[in-house]
């Protein structure tokens, strides 16, 4: 067999194939440069090590590891005599040299072949207690040895130990703290404290119970860093089987620290207090969710813990801060909270002075607008209350926007005129024949009797964009939300919601408990262009409102099933669900439509606003031949290449009402917008 230069230099490289190879090929190795060929004696095996099973095979299913021994000094792949030795403390392995057959794979067409090397093979017992090791060291003729460790799995599970504490953080001022932790060694465990700079001393631990060690830090005075240790809980022996936990602790640098709480701090205690931004010297932040309280607004500060201790200090209402040096101190009268939401707030602990501003979208409904909106208190499943607004929102942002406005008013026919497969062409040339008056088009609103567009009282469209960005494009859609809900989102009470798709399928075999721990997104409370202290419905609200009107339909013409008010009934219509919810005046449109006699009394007023699409204009508006009811649900659905969808809530005119996944967004889908108070 004739070899290439290159052919041999490369199979140099890999030691397994090269003492495969013929003596003849080596003799053109010679006239390479010495100084490229490596000298060291190398040891290896042909193969990866492979576990044992408990009854004694490998991984792979044989009764024994077998493997060529290749010893490499050099160029030279003969050059070697070895011996094995064996550490096996449980005498669980037998191990010995032999002849091992392996198939050699080589580089080109003919060079394969199976060869018969010195090797080893290694057995072991059955093994019904723990994870055993042993090891096994091959040793040249030259001195030079490898040890290679084997591992045989035991019928007894391994070793294990966990924590709901994933780490530790002290104050300057040290303390103790307790750690739970779970294994199922028993009380066979240690405990161990190391940091960068070898064993702290100032870290300390003790345990007197099984499952539950007290650490405990000293005071650090230092101004400048924190100091850093690991915590360590071992549990079993190697006699048994071992697993190791290492908990971080953290002990913050003695400077002054400020958490915050209170009844109008989200309802926390101190324990839960939460930790303030320091700007400068003297001066902390706090994005938060602030809510007026029954019993006065506390908001309280305590410096460098989360433990009540005095001196504490609480916001007055006159813009001070107030220290409260012991229980004798009163309390001052706490700041006026008009509506309960997110607030970003600065407090000058060196002037003691405080100031706030609400965190909100500058173009969506202002206050004074809300008393033009009727609302109503739903009763939940739990018996909480959700405040709806009963019509939907027709705020269109207000005077001076141009040339757009936010959303449309609302337009009979169908397929008034759109855009087509054209691309993006809409977003640097409108069509004036596709906009309504209102937004520089000539397309015309539908008005009520009194010649006033119907939008100003039954509800506007808005693109998704708008719905949830403020940003006015008179219900043209410029983006889908998968393009501007792209990470994860702080919402409007606070709470950080993870940006996703959920999928109809994915609820359906889900309890709703189990629905919304696996998908935040479901009760996202994302204001977008409702007011302050209001957000556009949710997934959670809309199924919420579904048992409300379960209930209230119960004795009714058109009763709901209690089945349907689930997420996984959202797979399909639900039946009924749409009869209580109309709009009386939804039967000037479509007098056949059934409306419940209990609708009235339910009030929630859903009418035929229909949809705007990017492609083919306005459908289903009232006038059109098919009025229908559309509306936005601000959570990611469907996603391909092809669509691109949010999540909706819709009729086609019966008694029934659909929620599901599949609004695209890629159409340019634009409807109407319901608004729910915040809740905490």
């Amino acid at each position: 067999m004739e070899l290439t230069i290159m052919h041999i230099l490369k199979t140099i490289r890999t030691a397994a194939a090269a003492a495969l190879c013929s003596a003849a090929a080596w003799s053109c190795v010679q006239e390479t440069d010495p100084a490229l060929i490596d000298s060291s004696t190398r040891i290896s095996l042909s193969k990866e090590i492979e576990t044992f099973t408990p009854d004694g095979k490998t991984e792979s299913g044989k009764d024994a590891f077998e493997a060529i021994v290749t010893i490499v000094r050099g160029s030279d792949f003969e050059a070697s005599d070895w011996s094995i030795e064996v550490t096996d403390p449980k005498e669980c392995a037998s191990v010995e040299k032999t002849d091992v057959t392996e198939p050699f794979l080589g580089s080109f067409p003919g060079d394969s072949c199976d060869v018969t090397k010195p090797g080893i093979r290694i057995a072991v017992q059955p093994n019904t207690g723990y994870r055993r090791t042993f090891d096994v060291t091959v040793t040249a003729d030259d001195g030079v040895s490898k040890t290679f460790t084997f591992t045989q799995l035991g019928e007894k599970a391994d070793a294990f130990v966990t924590s709901e504490t994933e780490s530790v953080e002290f104050t300057a001022e040290g303390g103790s703290t307790e750690i739970l932790f779970e294994s199922n060694m028993g009380d066979e465990c240690s405990f161990s404290v190391t940091s960068e700079e070898g064993s702290p001393d100032w870290l300390g631990f003790s345990s007197e119970e099984t499952g539950k060690v007290t650490l405990t830090a000293e005071e650090w005075t230092d101004k400048t860093s924190p100091r850093n240790a690991v915590f360590t809980i071992t549990v079993g022996s190697a006699e048994t089987s071992m697993a190791v936990l290492e908990i971080p602790v953290t002990q913050l640098a003695a400077d002054e620290y400020y958490f915050i709480y209170g009844a109008s701090v989200s309802g926390v205690t101190a324990q839960e207090s939460f930790q303030m931004d320091k700007i400068e010297t003297g001066i902390y932040s706090i994005d938060q969710y602030f809510m007026a309280a029954p019993d006065g607004n506390e908001i309280l500060f305590n410096k460098n813990s989360r433990t009540v201790s005095y001196p504490f200090y609480a916001l007055a209402s006159d813009g001070t801060v107030a220290e409260i040096s012991s229980e004798d101190s009163p309390m001052p009268e706490g700041p006026a909270i008009d509506i309960d939401g997110m607030r970003s707030l600065t407090v000058d602990f060196n002037e003691m002075t405080w100031e706030w501003e609400r965190i909100t979208n500058a173009l969506s409904m202002p206050d004074e607008e809300v008393a033009n909106y009727p609302t109503k208190d739903y009763i939940t499943r739990d018996g909480s209350v959700k405040t709806w607004m009963t019509v939907s929102l027709h705020w269109n942002g207000g005077d001076g926007l141009s040339p757009y406005k936010l959303g449309s008013g609302l337009v009979a026919g169908h397929q008034t005129g759109g855009y087509g497969n054209t691309g993006d062409a809409y977003l640097t040339e409108r069509n004036p024949d596709y906009d309504t008056e209102e937004n520089g088009g000539s397309v015309k609103e539908v008005l009520d009797a009194g010649g006033r567009p119907l939008s100003e009282t039954k509800g506007r469209l808005y693109s998704g964009y708008e719905a949830i960005t403020c940003q006015p494009t008179g219900c043209l859609t410029y983006y889908d939300l998968h393009e501007f809900l792209t990470e994860e989102f702080v919402d409007a009470v606070g709470n950080a919601i993870p940006v996703g798709n959920v999928l109809k399928g994915d609820l359906a075999a889900l309890s709703d408990e189990e629905a919304e721990e696996a998908y935040p997104q479901i009760s996202a409370q994302i204001q977008g262009i409702c007011p302050y202290g209001w957000h556009i419905a949710n997934l959670q609200d809309w199924k919420d409102l579904f048992y409300a009107a379960y209930v209230a339909s119960q004795g009714s013409d058109y009763p709901m099933e209690e089945s349907g008010t689930h997420y996984s009934a959202f797979t399909a219509a639900v039946p009924n669900a749409g009869a209580i919810m109309y709009d009386q005046d939804f039967k000037e449109y479509r007098p056949e439509i059934p409306i419940s006699s209990m609708a009235e009394e339910f009030g929630f007023n859903m009418f035929c606003q229909g949809w705007r699409l990017r492609r083919t204009g306005y459908d289903y508006g009232p006038g059109d031949d098919n009025p229908r009811f559309y509306a936005i649900i601000p959570m990611r659905g469907q996603y391909t290449a092809s669509k691109k969808a949010a999540w909706r809530v819709y009729t086609t005119g019966n008694a029934n009402l659909t929620v599901d996944d599949g609004f695209d967004f890629g159409n340019g889908c634009g409807a109407a917008i319901r608004c729910v108070r915040n809740y905490k």
